[in-house]
């Protein structure tokens, strides 16, 4: 049976989701870290790239203010276990224990996150439409479906799957996606890139992003940023 394209990426979705429950390194963990212990940590070890508040760096390093402390602690865990792969974020994350981890996720978490330069009016507005109810055509999904409703608490539901608005997606919870308003739009659409490289593999982002135009990719990055 040939599934069509809008269709097919609901199923990745929904696969990969009930997956990422049992596989993602700390699943389920909350990071619970000491913030004034991991400010010292991430002025030694985070600021050269990413800030002192992890609001700086260039557009291409991710800013880090704002995210969700269980986000960062089981990005920091992943990188230090080898399960994803950076040239410098694997020797950081490898340096640190785990109570440190969690102390720099702490820190970041709390730190205020603001919109970042403002690209052309145009293309937010484009981008604010893929994101919040994704493309005319159905073959690109609502952004919003996982990420920053409410700074990072979910969505609610599938576009298009009655009886599911307002319910977590397979049971997965929020902290599971990034928030990503008031990043750097060169990063999150380096990102999408990657994804839909295969660089780095992941089935529902991979399947999301190979579904975008580049100029899609380009707008919801673009919108992302704008917002604070």
């Amino acid at each position: 049976m040939r599934l069509h394209p809008p269709i097919a990426i609901v199923l990745a979705v929904v696969l990969s989701a009930s997956a990422l429950l049992f596989a993602w390194p700390g699943s389920g963990a909350r990071a619970g870290g000491d913030a004034a212990h991991g400010r010292a940590l991430a002025g030694t070890r985070c600021a050269a790239c990413h800030g002192a508040d992890g609001a700086g760096g260039a557009p291409s390093v991710p800013r880090l203010a704002g995210q969700d402390a269980d986000y960062l602690y089981r990005q920091l865990q992943a990188f230090g276990d080898g399960a994803r792969a950076s040239p410098v974020m694997d020797a950081v994350a490898a340096g640190l224990s785990e109570r440190q981890r969690r102390d720099v996720a702490a820190f970041f978490a709390a730190r205020s996150r603001h919109a970042a330069a403002g690209p052309e009016d145009a293309l937010v507005d484009e981008g604010r439409v893929l994101f919040l109810a994704g493309g005319d055509d159905g073959r690109v999904p609502a952004c919003a479906d996982c990420h920053d409703a409410g700074k990072g608490g979910f969505a609610g539901g599938m576009r298009g799957m009655h009886g599911m608005a307002g319910m977590p997606m397979m049971g997965l919870p929020a902290r599971h996606a990034p928030r990503l308003f008031g990043q750097h739009a060169a990063y999150v659409e380096q990102r999408l890139q990657g994804f839909t490289d295969g660089t780095p593999e992941a089935l529902r982002m991979s399947a999301m992003a190979a579904s975008m135009s580049l100029q899609q990719k380009r707008a919801v990055a673009a919108y992302v940023a704008s917002r604070p």
